[in-house]
């Protein structure tokens, strides 16, 4: 069990999430058959303001305040549960210590039942016209529910063989029922579902996986292959490719608020490939790694928060770099990542880094553990995004975004089961002497100068 609870610094942007979890485990004596109960359980409340009306307040009277700055939505609420129980079989058809392949039976059993509702009392004002556009029908409020509760089974057949050969087959059908507007549905969906593990040396091994749609969702596929090749002790290099055509979601199909149809669209479905590579050097603490995307027919949504359909090929290509670099207790940890799209209708920055530079060894006769030191992101300036709650979507944004400098300062301790640690956030508003306020979204401040504080302490008995 875990709950998460959040005030937010703004009005009407108080979030808590609630995670719950229990399990059971049966074994039979000869331990041929297991079997495993679970049921999980998440939950997730929030508040929508819908971002702040005007940035013109900041550095006024009582704007240090930050709930005295006025916000698009005050009585705006989200909320989406998650709940299912599962029950999984496995039967083994051979011994461990045979010298064939060993096969194991697999069943599972799950049903989860789902809902998304939002909520807003009046929508009268003109900040709800700015924000709602299309999505405004009524200005006595704003409220959707949507459920889908869906019963899934799946059988696989397991199988280890010699010399590191592995892989499962199996089926798997979902069966959703889903409610919207009061109108309900039924969608069917079969899928063949594969995963393979192939060594042809010791240090080249074959890996893929896949799912195949069936049933309702036929003409769906998901298929996806990668070599591991191990290039002596110096490094290791995956490579990959995948194949994907999916089904429209939901969101993207159909969509009612107050019982007013908003759009009822007939997508066809996006297909696309993936080429991907990592390099892994571990004596330099370095990963890179490239991907390739090719998507056709993708889905976006536009300025108005509506889907359409782009009629032609949007390419992606991204280049991420992880560096490590150490020198007696110091450490400095890097994070890079490039990325170019060939259609500028994604509103996301072309490169973005995270540094981090801190201490880290033991004191006191090596009693505590320290880690101390800094943490910077740095975001160049890129058109911003925008959020509408009503659906839950970032779309496309027209105002830039300036160049975000984020610094937090932390320090951690750490006296064998007690954990204590302290950390400053966005210090860099700090010492900034115009107080400049800085976004990641259109309309939705990031958090100011910060400090927070947490205490751990696992007891034994």
């Amino acid at each position: 069990y875990q709950r998460f609870s959040n005030l937010g610094f703004y009005s009407s942007q108080r979030a808590r999430t609630t995670n719950f979890g229990t399990g059971l485990w049966f074994q039979s004596p000869t331990d041929k058959y297991n079997l495993f109960f679970t049921f999980v359980s998440n939950v997730n409340t929030e508040e929508q303001n819908g971002g702040i009306t005007t940035d013109t307040l900041f550095g006024t009277e009582f704007a240090e305040f930050r709930t005295a700055i006025p916000t698009n939505l005050t009585d705006a609420n989200t909320r989406y549960q998650q709940r299912g129980i599962r029950f999984s079989n496995y039967y083994k058809l051979a011994s461990p210590d045979s010298t064939n392949w060993n096969l194991q039976l697999q069943y599972d059993l799950e049903y989860d039942w789902n809902y998304w509702n939002y909520d807003d009392v009046l929508t009268n004002s003109s900040t709800d016209t700015l924000l709602y556009q299309k999505y405004l029908t009524d200005t006595r409020g704003a409220r959707t529910y949507i459920t889908d509760n869906n019963l899934s089974q799946t059988a696989y057949l397991h199988g280890i063989g010699p010399n590191g050969y592995q892989g499962k087959l199996g089926l798997q059908y979902d069966r959703h029922k889903i409610s919207q507007a009061n109108r309900d549905s039924t969608i069917n969906d079969l899928s063949l579902k594969y995963n393979v593990s192939i060594p042809f040396v010791k240090s080249l091994q074959l890996y893929s996986k896949g799912s195949i749609g069936l049933g309702a969702n036929a003409g769906s596929f998901d298929l996806d292959g990668y070599v591991n090749l191990k290039i002596e002790e110096w490094a290791t290099l995956k490579g990959g490719a995948n194949l994907f055509r999916r089904s429209i979601e939901l969101i993207e199909d159909e969509f009612w608020i107050n019982d007013v149809k908003i759009f009822d669209n007939d997508f066809s479905k996006p297909f696309g490939s993936k080429l991907y590579g990592t390099l892994n050097i571990p004596k330099l603490n370095t990963i890179i790694s490239l991907k390739q995307t090719l998507e056709n027919n993708p889905i976006l949504w536009d300025f108005n928060a509506l889907p359409y359909q782009l009629d032609e090929i949007l390419s992606t290509t991204q280049l991420n770099a992880q560096i490590h670099l150490t020198w007696g207790g110091w450490h400095m940890d890097n994070y890079l990542q490039y990325q170019i799209l060939s259609e500028d209708l994604i509103d996301l920055p072309n490169y973005m880094s995270t540094h981090k530079f801190y201490w880290d060894g033991d004191l006191f006769r090596k009693n505590m553990n320290l880690r101390i030191g800094v943490q910077t992101r740095l975001v160049p300036e890129y058109t911003a995004q925008r959020f509408i709650p009503v659906i839950g979507r970032f779309h496309e944004g027209v105002n830039p975004l300036q160049f975000y400098p984020d610094t937090d300062f932390f320090i951690s301790f750490k006296v064998q089961s007690f954990r204590m640690f302290l950390q400053v956030q966005n210090i860099t508003e700090f010492w900034s002497s115009d107080k400049e306020i800085n976004y990641q979204v259109e309309n939705h401040p990031q958090y100011d100068f910060t400090f927070r504080y947490g205490v751990r302490w696992v007891l034994f008995d």
